[in-house]
């Protein structure tokens, strides 16, 4: 009977065992550094399939993008620069905010609480470059901010109107805007700062800096109830 008991125990512990995703372990020894800074992460790396995921916060913020999270649909969305991506939870694609579909090896996914998101894929639909350093565990991310005027236009995920210096870009899912963002160009960065200070926090929710371009998100009430059809009414699409 001990015998028989003893083989039943093995065989559970192997079935247990097998039923842990083998191509999927944690790597807390891997860094990560964003243009040289090494980041800090609560829940460390994971490798699945030979790609690292870290956690969605950490990376997007790093690279300067806002992020949302819908609990209910388990969606992510960050923003960046004159870019935006859709990420769902256990898909295989992104979308970005251009229009473009991104074919993912590995999904998101959650562990521990924290989102975790493959690192080089979201990283390069940014526009970064990434290394990875096989001898030192290390992943290398360089990403120079900048700001490519060809995107500033209208396609099915944001409305975009232009008035002299500024792009005013509103982001939407389906006819319901979701954010609002306007780039200023001015005459050098200097003058970009200058006029960057000159916006206050109750004015903008975020703000920052590229070369000669100010980059300015505006708050939920400047864009709250408004939709696709209101926009078309009052402004003319910009599409290049």
């Amino acid at each position: 009977m001990k015998r028989k008991l003893l083989t039943m125990a093995v065989v559970f512990v192997m079935i247990t065992v097998m039923a842990v995703p083998a191509a999927s372990f944690a790597a807390a020894d891997i860094t990560v550094e964003v243009n040289g800074t090494q980041l800090t992460m609560d829940q460390p790396p994971i490798i699945q399939n030979s790609r690292t995921l870290v956690p969605l916060r950490v990376i997007f913020e790093a690279l300067g993008a806002s992020v949302d999270w819908d609990s209910v649909t388990k969606t992510v969305f960050a923003d960046w620069g004159n870019n935006s991506l859709t990420l769902q939870i256990g898909e295989k694609s992104m979308k970005l905010g251009d229009g473009t579909t991104v074919a993912l090896d590995v999904p998101a996914t959650i562990i521990n609480s924290r989102t975790l998101v493959p690192l080089r894929a979201v990283s390069e639909a940014m526009g970064a470059s990434v290394d990875w350093d096989g001898t030192a565990r290390k992943v290398t991310v360089n990403y120079t901010y900048h700001v490519d005027e060809s995107l500033l236009v209208t396609n099915e995920a944001q409305f975009v109107y232009k008035d002299k210096d500024s792009y005013h870009i509103f982001f939407l899912e389906g006819e319901k805007v979701t954010g609002y963002t306007v780039y200023t160009k001015c005459a050098n960065d200097k003058t970009a700062q200058t006029y960057a200070d000159s916006l206050s926090e109750s004015e903008v929710t975020e703000k920052c800096v590229v070369d000669e371009w100010v980059v300015a998100d505006y708050p939920e009430k400047t864009y709250k109830d408004l939709t696709l059809a209101e926009l078309e009414k009052k402004h003319t699409a910009y599409k290049g």
